[in-house]
């Protein structure tokens, strides 16, 4: 991870990617195996180099994400930090990811990349 939270190496990014959609989508085996095959770091987040350009493409036809540390995501995102109730509302737009990482457990947010 970079110094403001954001993840940049491609094996955590593979492994906290390899577990939202093994979690998620169970029978989607093609798309686990290409996260660990072909994912690719492009300017900020991950995705996949295909023939037809940089394209991640998964079940929901997005270009990729970004993955953040949850600290990092709230400190970028103060605007409801007078209210819990207000954070939560904006995180429901995310996808979160409990991995752990140096035998800590850290809640990651997956952003779509468009």
């Amino acid at each position: 991870m970079n110094e403001y939270g954001y993840v940049e190496d491609i094996e955590l990014a593979k492994a906290i990617l390899t577990m939202y959609f093994g979690s998620k989508f169970m029978t989607e085996t093609e798309l686990l195996e290409q996260i660990k095959s072909s994912l690719v770091y492009y300017d900020g987040g991950f995705t996949f180099d295909t023939p037809d350009g940089i394209y991640f493409g998964g079940p929901f036809g997005m270009s990729g994400y970004i993955i953040q540390t949850l600290e990092s995501w709230l400190k970028e995102n103060p605007k409801n930090q007078c209210s819990v109730f207000g954070q939560v509302f904006d995180l429901n737009g995310h996808e979160l990811v409990f991995y752990e990482l140096e035998g800590k457990l850290t809640c990651f947010v997956l952003s779509e990349w468009d």
